[in-house]
């Protein structure tokens, strides 16, 4: 049994790490920013904990072995006037090592931090491209952030002896009541509203919520978890196959899928600032599982559809 504190229990991902490793019969520290009745943490190896500011509060971290930290900005709206790369920067990156230093200083030995494959994807265009980092803290400050904190978080631990990061990178997390694209996809399914992805031959990794608790449970023990890995489900599958398999799996109308030219769609995307949310709908993307294998011994055993179809049926 690990002692772990959780952020973000709030928030989709935090809110199902903390009731699944509950139940594997560890003991949860459930950190959240107010009551909410729809975390479902009612659990007798759970602890809620309501903290405004948890790097003020040394107490929090107490017996703690493992701290899993799924709190952040994602894809908000910000005010008008207020800068999207600082919001981003504050929140992901400055409060993320806040938080490591915190652990790290009151005997955590492991942090697992819920980053985003959109940091794998930025890594690779800054090793292969002439833009500076500051042009993409301009054009996609989320996955900038997600990467300038791995960053900052693997120079914190490569200095405190006795303490590691694992950088889980994810795609895009689904399940049911799952937030973002896929709760849209689901209110579009449900409301039978035609959507124009029938042109879009694509491969893309996407991961269930289980296959991120299943995975997070082998990061708690494992010697040489610490680094940088990217998670999906045993198989990648086109976008307008995922909302098939997400309309059958949820007992949805039939989907009526139009074709529309996938080069307009990305016109369009760029014109509106959705470059990567059409990106993420049109484009592929192929996850390597070797790493995985080769390091934990462990691989995806089910497929997106039987994924889906668990969600919302067990």
């Amino acid at each position: 049994m690990n002692h772990i504190l959780i952020t973000g229990t709030n928030g989709y991902l935090g809110s199902h790490l903390a009731r699944y490793l509950a139940q594997e019969g560890h003991s949860v520290v459930a950190v959240m920013r107010r009551e909410d009745a729809n975390a479902q943490l009612h659990h007798p190896n759970i602890k809620i904990v309501l903290s405004q500011d948890i790097i003020k509060s040394d107490t929090l971290f107490a017996n703690i072995q493992v701290v899993i930290h799924a709190a952040g900005r994602a894809h908000r709206r910000s005010k008008k006037g207020e800068c999207q790369a600082s919001l981003f920067r504050n929140d992901n990156v400055n409060l993320t090592l806040k938080i490591a230093k915190s652990a790290q200083k009151n005997g955590v030995r492991r942090m697992i931090f819920l980053s985003s494959i959109g940091a794998a994807i930025l890594e690779n265009d800054l090793a292969t491209m002439t833009h500076p980092i500051e042009y993409y803290w301009n054009t996609c400050p989320y996955r900038t952030s997600k990467l300038v904190a791995e960053q900052e978080l693997n120079a914190f631990a490569q200095q405190s002896p006795g303490f590691d990061v694992v950088n889980l990178r994810l795609p895009m997390v689904y399940g049911k009541n799952a937030p973002g694209n896929f709760q849209s996809l689901c209110t579009a399914l449900q409301k039978h509203i035609p959507l124009p992805f029938a042109s879009i031959k694509n491969k893309r990794a996407f991961v269930s919520i289980q296959t991120v608790c299943d995975f997070v449970t082998r990061c708690l023990d494992q010697p040489d978890a610490a680094g940088a890995w990217s998670l999906c489900d045993g198989n990648e599958i086109s976008t307008p196959d995922f909302i098939r398999a997400l309309a059958k799996a949820g007992g949805y109308p039939e989907p009526v899928l139009m074709p529309f030219p996938v080069w307009l769609m990305n016109v369009l995307g760029k014109m509106t600032g959705l470059e990567q949310t059409v990106e993420s709908l049109v484009g592929s993307l192929h996850i390597d599982k070797t790493p995985l294998q080769k390091t934990f011994g462990w691989s995806p055993t089910k497929t997106i559809e039987e994924l889906l179809y668990d969600s919302f049926n067990n």
